[in-house]
């Protein structure tokens, strides 16, 4: 039941992605035939004509627009996801979100890479691009978590993900993506502290913390919230990643979700 309802809820989450907020309003209507222009250039086998497309703009630095095209492109339920620079973005495939800087089109991690955007830009597109939309990647997570610990609301949890593992697949388990975080609250606790060893590399931290992997569903535990040790069993995570967690968490880097 459990996996049916995160399957459910994860459709809707998609299909809602396009009640996105009014775009950045581009005055220059040319600057939107030439976005619409170039990306045709980029894309050659496009079925899609000039006068069939739009630009809807999530963000303009500089000469830099960060935009995708609404057209005839159908309408399934499959999510990208895109990481860079520990910012986190999931959005229909619909919905891509490109980059156009004099004449060319990038994606978001290529513009990044010259120079076009930065870490701080990144953040602004991503708030901007889910702006009044009912996707939210660290939504989706606490809810989920919610309907496997009856009688918590969203406002007793907190969540810190302090790594993410990209597209994986482990024995016995559905899995997309992976993060590696930490959920605050949904229990009374007595003061004190945690200590786990996983394949020689120890965490530490406040008993009122759970330091979980999530992004697979483990069907013997029944659960899409796995601990470290289970994660390193199934083999979803190896001794290099654990020992990535251990530093991001000591040196509170955290991954920004949506």
């Amino acid at each position: 039941m459990k996996k049916l309802l995160t399957f459910i809820f994860s459709a809707v989450l998609a299909i809602s992605a396009a009640a996105f907020a009014a775009c950045e309003d581009i005055e220059d209507r040319a600057m939107q035939s030439r976005i619409i222009n170039a990306w045709l250039d980029d894309n050659p086998d496009t079925d899609a004509a000039a006068y069939e497309l739009s630009v809807d703009v999530r963000g303009v630095y500089g000469d830099t627009y960060v935009f995708y095209l609404n057209g005839p492109f159908g309408y399934a339920q499959a999510l990208t996801y895109t990481f860079i620079d520990n910012v986190y973005f999931a959005y229909p495939d619909f919905q891509q979100l490109e980059v156009y800087n004099d004449g060319e089109i990038y994606t978001l991690e290529e513009a990044f890479d010259a120079g076009f955007l930065t870490h701080e830009n990144l953040l602004d597109i991503q708030k901007k691009y889910h702006r009044n939309s009912n996707w939210s990647t660290t939504g989706n997570i606490i809810w989920n978590y919610m309907c496997e610990h009856e009688g918590l609301t969203a406002d007793d949890l907190s969540l810190r993900v302090h790594w993410y593992g990209g597209a994986s697949a482990g024995d016995m388990l559905h899995i997309s993506q992976g993060f590696a975080l930490f959920i605050d609250g949904g229990k009374d606790y007595d003061t004190a502290i945690t200590t786990i060893v996983v394949d020689g590399v120890e965490f530490v931290y406040p008993t009122s913390q759970q330091l979980l992997f999530y992004g697979a569903y483990d069907e013997e535990n029944d659960t899409e919230f796995i601990t470290l040790s289970r994660a390193f069993e199934l083999g979803l995570l190896d001794h290099t990643q654990l020992l990535e967690i251990k530093y991001n968490y000591e040196n509170d880097i955290k991954i920004s979700l949506d």
